[in-house]
């Protein structure tokens, strides 16, 4: 009978041979010839390498598609971002301070341009609004007459004296309320002011005979009709108004006593 290579036991070989077997490591006894290499740890390292083979193709597997560019580029990213080491470390209260900050800073910002944009509409409704004004106290002018170089000066005071209402109407607020005209139900217009302004700046209105708000006299013949006013309207008068005025030919006279 042959003998084997490798037995469980020796009772399984006769007692004259049982000397010619070593017992291995895994509790088996095996033959010991000369010159024939001893396989098992050979395939012990061959199995090894083939299971880790194995695990290495199905770990693989999980990288199908992924560029390996990309992936050390996203790996180099990691290393180097704070926030992402931060993580990694477990650093939370560090990593909120952080999150916080980017937060208040994008808060700001979006503030600053709100409020920018709510600036540029007040400038915008300003525009619009001294616009609509001037447009009121221009055809309000040309209504009553309003010399042309007396134009500007009316412009100006009207800005200081009237604002638009809601519905884009020129008019003077008192006490949060409008304040009427003559006729006690109309509110107090342009118009209104510009007729009482002929005692006050007659210089404003053309000279004309016979005509209302102004003394009239003749300041020689051929020369035509010079406009005169009270030494108390000239008073009133601001330096560009009587500067007009006398540019214009115009005298003033002294207040009756």
């Amino acid at each position: 009978m042959p003998l084997k290579m490798i037995v469980d036991t020796l009772d399984d070989v006769p007692e004259v041979l049982r000397d010619q077997y070593a017992k291995a490591d895994d509790g088996k006894f095996k033959l010991a010839i000369d010159g024939i290499e001893d396989t098992g740890a050979l395939k012990k390292a061959l199995k090894a390498e083939r299971d880790a083979r194995a695990d290495f193709e199905k770990k693989l597997k999980a990288f199908d598609g992924l560029d390996p560019v990309e992936a050390r580029e996203i790996l180099t990213r990691f290393e180097n971002d704070e926030e992402l080491q931060l993580i990694k470390k477990g650093d939370t209260a560090k990593l909120r301070d952080r999150w916080t900050e980017k937060m208040r800073k994008d808060h700001d910002v979006k503030v600053k341009a709100l409020e920018d944009a709510v600036t540029s509409a007040k400038n915008t409704g300003s525009k619009w609004q001294s616009r609509v004004l001037d447009n009121a106290v221009r055809e309000a002018a040309a209504k009553v007459g309003l010399h042309s170089h007396a134009v500007e000066d009316a412009l100006f005071r009207a800005r200081s004296m009237f604002v638009l209402d809601d519905e884009g109407n020129a008019v003077q607020i008192r006490d949060g309320h409008p304040v009427l005209g003559k006729d006690g139900n109309t509110p107090y217009s342009p118009a209104e002011w510009l007729e009482s302004m002929r005692e006050v700046a007659p210089h404003w209105f053309p000279a004309m005979a016979g005509g209302s708000g102004s003394r009239q006299s003749s300041s020689g013949a051929g020369n035509g009709q010079t406009r005169t006013i009270k030494r108390s309207a000239f008073n009133a008068l601001d330096p560009k108004a009587r500067a007009a005025h006398f540019k214009e030919g115009g005298t003033v006279i002294d207040d009756p006593r």
